[in-house]
């Protein structure tokens, strides 16, 4: 991600990324809030692509959901961020799909038919078979959002691994898409997803800014626990919705879904391949 610019006074990045392959991404089964796999193989290979990709960052925290695939995507970018913090959000974990996770994405899809079209009729409040509505998952991604921008300073950047619907319905929000709309959007794993939010009001820069943005950051592991409803937060109003969108300011998307640092794991893999045909 070298080739972005600089961000401008006041502007602030999150780096939102996608963690690596599991067995039921490679099998094509849903897996939501509810199933806990590791990353297999592959993933564990994409997830060190996406360190290295990542390396030359300047960031106070690396943050994760509280799902494994998250948290071992986000302990490998954390390896070339010494100083950084680790940080985990329930908050930013997976959307909770309710009685269809472990099933294929077909079925699932089949399953789920008749939430999405509440959504996208504007009923926030329609479940999914048993797991999340569209209200819960929209409250607690703006409260993660809140919380990883009230540890970033000024003119910084601070990382989040995370899950791909998750990420679509971050998207759908910021940018008012319908979130029946925003489905299709790729989100593959380990893929970086670069947002900048420009504030309202700029406040002057200076070592207050940044010191406010540390302390944010060394305490987030006394609070990250209370984000996420069912542990502590509650779900927001649609007024509470529009609230918390102007507190978080104009949002720019700088990249979606990129995935060039990829291209060497897909060489390896391709490579390994070879090699096991030619042992077997």
């Amino acid at each position: 991600m070298d080739s972005l610019p600089p961000p401008e006074k006041g502007v602030k990045r999150i780096f939102l990324c996608r963690h690596g392959q599991t067995e039921n991404n490679r099998l094509g089964k849903m897996q939501g809030r509810r199933v806990d796999p590791a990353i297999n193989d592959k993933g564990v290979l994409e997830a060190s692509c996406l360190a290295v990709a990542l390396r030359s960052l300047e960031t106070p925290v690396v943050a994760s959901s509280e799902l494994l695939r998250a948290k071992m995507t986000a302990d490998t970018v954390a390896s070339l961020h010494p100083g950084a913090r680790r940080v985990v959000i329930p908050a930013l974990d997976e959307i909770d799909f309710g009685a269809t996770d472990g099933v294929s994405v077909g079925q699932a899809r089949a399953r789920l038919a008749a939430t999405y079209a509440q959504w996208a009729l504007g009923n926030a409040d329609a479940k999914l078979a048993g797991g999340e509505s569209l209200r819960e998952v929209n409250s607690r991604a703006l409260a993660a959002l809140s919380e990883l921008l009230a540890m970033c300073p000024q003119q910084g950047a601070v990382v989040a691994v995370t899950h791909s619907a998750y990420l679509r319905a971050v998207l759908a929000l910021l940018f008012r898409v319908r979130y029946d709309k925003a489905r299709s959007l790729a989100q593959e794993n380990c893929c970086i997803n670069v947002l900048e939010f420009r504030p309202m009001f700029i406040p002057p820069a200076g070592p207050a800014t940044d010191e406010d943005a540390a302390a944010a950051a060394a305490s987030v592991g006394d609070k990250a626990n209370d984000i996420s409803p069912g542990v502590g937060s509650r779900i927001m109003s649609d007024d509470d919705f529009e609230r918390a969108m102007m507190d978080l300011g104009t949002v720019k998307s700088l990249a979606v879904n990129d995935v060039r640092h990829l291209e060497s794991a897909q060489r390896i893999q391709q490579q390994q391949e070879r090699e096991n045909l030619a042992v077997s």
